[in-house]
């Protein structure tokens, strides 16, 4: 960024509001933290075999097995809309406020693969 190689990331240009300055989202996320962790500790600790896999009902056979892992006891995988509105807090609470900065280090080498100054990379999750 300091460079000029990669442009500032959208909620820290000047004047940009995001969800991120609301007392309201964060604290929804914090609370959405919260009974997650309960959850996953719980899970894990009785180690019950029923808490393993994701249930999906009669579409399983729509996913590979990979989709159908809980992911650490994580409540519906990661394909619930409730657990993607957790993702990020999660992560950035897993890697202690670094998570974005690390997924942006991995942008630079792929920038330096580039052939052209107009180069754009789309990032999507999987």
């Amino acid at each position: 960024v300091q460079k000029g190689t990669f442009p500032l990331p959208w909620d820290m240009v000047d004047g940009v509001r995001n969800r991120q300055t609301s007392p309201l989202f964060l604290a929804d996320q914090a609370r959405r933290y919260v009974n997650e962790a309960i959850s996953i500790l719980t899970k894990r600790n009785r180690r019950d075999p029923g808490d393993f896999g994701v249930p999906y009902g009669g579409n399983a056979d729509l996913y590979p097995d990979y989709y159908l892992n809980n992911f650490h006891f994580q409540t519906d995988g990661w394909l619930s809309s409730d657990s993607a509105k957790l993702y990020e807090t999660s992560t950035e609470t897993l890697f202690l406020g670094r998570q974005d900065s690390m997924q942006r280090l991995a942008l630079y080498p792929m920038r330096s693969w580039a052939t052209t100054d107009d180069f754009k990379l789309l990032e999507v999750a999987c």
